[in-house]
């Protein structure tokens, strides 16, 4: 399988607790403070962290890991327009770059509920809309996926099943994020086709006619960078996360 023309870089909950203070900005470290010391604090250190590191990786720019400041992240509903969801942006030096970030469920097999997890981070040219996903193994996938989804995984021996799932829900989300849209719809989409039922959104997100491409599959197929292994469970739960890849042609003027 062809690796995407992305950089992939995953990250660890855990990881983020190594952070160094000087890879964040002021603004950060003052939300960083802001959160209880547990899984929101960690998952937003590991995005900020994994974000520089697939900057760096993807621009062959180590300095950017300790001048925080110049790499600036934005984003936009393409919908409504709104700061607050939509496709987020990164821009190194005025450079800007696509940018895409997935967090697996916190409880991973082999982890404590809540405790642990991965971030997927992607990161490609600017004139690629990009989306990734990362996902682990789904146990309970009957009534999130249209009837004929639901179908062929029933034909797959069932040690098989929860982790196909994982990579056909994950191919829906990074869809989803390529178009800027998502499956969840923001506060102002009311009506949108976001607001349909998992099971009906399923069949409908086929690839847009702009795609450019589209890889899914075990993370250690479509080329991603493990910074560290984590924790033990971080670890064993890594060979199990199924991710997907989607990159389209631009749709903004």
């Amino acid at each position: 399988m062809p690796h995407p023309p992305v950089t992939l870089i995953a990250v660890p909950y855990s990881f983020a607790g190594q952070l160094p203070e000087a890879w964040l900005t002021p603004a950060e470290r003052e939300r960083a403070a802001a959160y209880d010391d547990g899984v929101p604090r960690r998952r937003f250190l590991a995005g900020r962290l994994g974000v520089r590191f697939a900057v760096a990786a993807h621009l062959g720019v180590r300095e950017v890991m300790r001048d925080p400041g110049r790499v600036v992240l934005s984003g936009q509903c393409p919908k409504c327009g709104s700061a607050a969801h939509g496709r987020p942006e990164a821009a190194v030096d005025g450079e800007k770059l696509a940018l895409s970030l997935s967090y697996s469920r916190g409880d991973v097999p082999g982890g404590v509920s809540g405790e642990s997890g991965w971030l997927l981070v992607g990161t490609g040219p600017a004139e690629s809309e990009l989306g990734v996903d990362v996902c682990a193994p789904i146990d309970e996938w009957i009534g999130i996926f249209d009837a004929r989804q639901e179908q062929t995984l029933r034909l797959l021996p069932e040690k098989l099943r929860a982790r196909e799932a994982a990579r056909r829900w994950a191919v829906i989300e990074a869809r989803g994020k390529a178009s800027g849209h998502g499956i969840v719809p923001g506060p102002s989409h009311a009506g949108s086709a976001a607001d349909a039922e998992p099971a009906r959104l399923a069949g409908q997100l086929d690839p847009a006619p702009g795609t450019v491409g589209e890889w899914a599959g075990a993370l250690s197929a479509l080329g991603v960078k493990i910074v560290v292994a984590g924790t033990e469970a971080e670890s064993a739960a890594l060979p199990q996360l199924r991710a997907a890849v989607v990159m389209q042609a631009p749709t903004r003027g």
